[in-house]
């Protein structure tokens, strides 16, 4: 009798060992699958954020097209070069004309600013096509 109580007690030593055990397991599986959850909410949060940053872009004769247009220092030459969407603002340069194929945007139903910087005189915008397309939407 003593030696079939003592194998039960070993066995269940053996199986809250073994339980222990998994349970770390598992609790370890779980931190992990919570920190790479955490890991690609946070991505997809930052993605989604830059996205939706309305950009300034700079536009300018003397501007270079390889620019990234963000800033007076380094402006685009061609607005058509760019995508706009909503909340974006074009800035063109005071005292010059400029010409440009088209000025495209992202989406239709949002408000994209036409603006100025520099000193000078208003510029003026020569647009080839003779309208501003936006998704379908044309101004002449």
């Amino acid at each position: 009798m003593n030696t079939q109580l003592s194998t039960a007690v070993d066995l269940s030593r053996q199986h809250r060992y073994l339980d222990s055990k998994e349970t770390k397991s598992n609790q370890i599986q779980v931190g992990l699958i919570s920190s790479i959850r955490n890991y690609i909410k946070s991505l997809i949060e930052k993605i989604v954020f830059e996205y939706n940053q309305p950009k300034i872009y700079y536009i300018s004769i003397n501007g270079n097209n390889t620019n990234d247009g963000l800033s007076p220092e380094t402006p685009l030459r061609d607005p058509s070069t760019i995508k706009i969407k909503p909340g974006d603002s074009i800035r063109f340069k005071r005292g010059e004309i400029i010409s440009c194929q088209k000025i495209e945007t992202v989406l239709s139903n949002d408000v994209i600013f036409i603006e100025a910087f520099g000193s000078g005189h208003n510029p003026i915008l020569q647009i080839q096509s003779n309208y501003i397309e936006v998704e379908g939407t044309s101004w002449f």
